[in-house]
């Protein structure tokens, strides 16, 4: 099957991602150009617009190819914990390594405004190219830049409160800036995605991975509870699981099962490409403990392939299950087993056995060689070998199962019980679990972790709702003596506040 981003057309990368839209100042917003395709070569044709809007779906793939921006959506909250091999201890921990030079938080700030500049470069030229009368082309064209553009500034806004708006093909930073307000950015937020919604089609079979008209309407969805307008969030979530061409799959665990990642229950699935990438991701290994390095214990896919140990569920997530809920076995591996008598297992063990702590002795720090493991994003030989850490299996980044949660969430804060039940009984059941009488924000935020754990919602989730500090000082007790109520936004990049006058945030001046 095709992919979007596969060859020929990958090539077209090129065009808008290595042109150098740069800013000012060293090491911010400034990127070697590798090509001397012209940024006007580029906008002046539909075909240069379609390879520049193909150029965007680099961005949500980036931080994926290093183990240190793997983390950036994920660590740092109430069903997340770090082993000693973590990276990024300041995202995790909320401890000083989290300051204006803290690298994945300048990283994704840089990312974010290049792409952006960018987007907004394809939504100014498109209208004043000739589609030869296809207005259907060139609207496809904007709606995906449009995406884009309120895809960037959702997370943005989310990750660092206070951000520049910045809507205009500026290939520069203004010398002084301040932050928008934030209405201004939902306003254009909004209307990106309604654009997008009425310009994009259901599916596009031949190209999974390719934004569409239910990637969209998630996002609306969500950008909707941050904004607490419960009945269009319920509405567009609604709409969603009505009219959409998606379905909860039966089976949570054909949800993350390898080739099928563009499942039924998919609605946007990030893609890797093994010819045009030179890594993939990293999150198949992340999670796995060096169970290998005990004695009478194989590496095999069977028992999670490569480990790196660098994350693991936290004690409060794995006690938000039911001993029944399908959940727990289909996702997460709470046991290993020997396997290998070639080496010689410790005495009264055989194959077949659970490997326990007593039966050989560790390092201090054992959670490195045994600690439970999520494998919502394991990959069993599909696309790499058992000792490749990468993986270029796709990430699901929405998937229906949330747009049912929020629907629920809507909902239940409309007073309306009985809808809200609707639509957040349907996981339980086919987790097998009985279905909630009531619904309110605590429980609805334990069905959040059980379903969506490690998925790169969990701490927006917790920041809308207010309650990031309070779970962080409760259930992860790693970080809970580092963090602040501050610590609600990530640190502004020292060279952009140098530049621009850009007020820091609190916690980091």
């Amino acid at each position: 099957m095709k992919t979007y981003l596969s060859m020929p057309t990958r090539w077209l990368l090129s065009l808008l991602l290595l042109v150098g839209l740069t800013g000012c100042g060293e090491g911010f917003l400034e990127e070697e150009p590798r090509t001397f395709v012209s940024t006007e070569a580029v906008l002046n044709s539909p075909e240069g617009l379609e390879g520049a809007v193909v150029a965007l779906y680099d961005f949500p793939t980036w931080m994926y190819h290093s183990t240190r921006y793997s983390y950036w959506f994920i660590s740092g909250t109430d069903v997340a914990r770090i082993g000693p091999l973590h990276e990024d201890r300041g995202t995790a921990l909320y401890n000083t390594d989290l300051n204006p030079q803290h690298g994945a938080s300048r990283e994704y700030w840089n990312q974010s405004y290049q792409t952006l500049y960018r987007a907004n470069a394809i939504i100014a030229a498109a209208p004043n190219v000739d589609f030869d009368g296809d207005e259907a082309r060139r609207n496809r064209v904007i709606a995906e830049a449009r995406f884009f553009r309120a895809y960037i500034l959702f997370y943005l806004h989310q990750r660092y409160g206070n951000i520049p708006l910045v809507t205009e093909p500026s290939e520069t930073i203004r010398e002084k800036e301040q932050p928008a307000d934030p209405a201004d950015i939902y306003r254009v937020i909004v209307d990106d995605l309604r654009f997008a919604i009425d310009n994009l089609a259901w599916t596009y079979d031949d190209q999974p991975g390719r934004i569409t008209k239910g990637a969209a309407m998630h996002l609306l969805a969500k950008v909707y509870l941050v904004l607490q307008n419960w009945q269009q969030a319920a509405q567009t979530a609604e709409t969603l699981i009505l009219q959409g061409p998606y379905e909860l799959l039966d089976d949570p665990a054909e949800i993350f099962a390898d080739n099928n990642e563009n499942n039924k229950e998919a609605i946007w699935t990030i893609q890797f490409d093994p010819q045009a990438d030179n890594y993939g991701h990293f999150l198949a290994v992340m999670f796995t403990p060096l169970y290998d390095r005990i004695q009478g214990v194989a590496r095999t896919f069977e028992q999670g392939g490569r480990p790196w140990a660098r994350m693991y569920p936290s004690a409060y997530l794995l006690s938000l299950f039911d001993k029944n809920d399908r959940r727990l076995k289909a996702w997460y591996k709470t046991h290993w087993v020997y396997d290998d008598p070639d080496e010689g297992l410790p005495p009264g063990r055989q194959v077949g056995d659970t490997v326990r702590t007593s039966d050989f002795n560790p390092p201090p720090d054992s959670m490195l060689y045994l600690h439970p493991a999520c494998k919502k994003y394991w990959e069993y030989g599909a696309t790499r070998d058992i000792n490749q850490a990468d993986s270029y299996k796709g990430i699901i980044r929405y998937r229906l199962a949330e747009t049912y949660l929020i629907a629920a969430e809507a909902y239940m804060r409309l007073g309306d019980q009985a809808k809200a039940l609707e639509y957040i009984n349907p996981l339980r059941r086919r987790a097998g679990v009985p279905d909630l009488t009531e619904l309110n924000e605590d429980i609805l935020l334990e069905e959040h972790a059980r379903e969506l754990a490690f998925e790169q919602d969990r701490w927006f989730t917790l920041k809308r709702m207010g309650r990031l500090v309070q779970h962080v000082r409760q259930y992860n007790p790693d970080a809970a003596p580092n963090i602040k109520d501050c610590h609600v936004n990530m640190p502004i990049p020292q060279e952009f506040v140098d530049l621009t006058g850009f007020p820091q945030n609190d916690c980091y001046r």
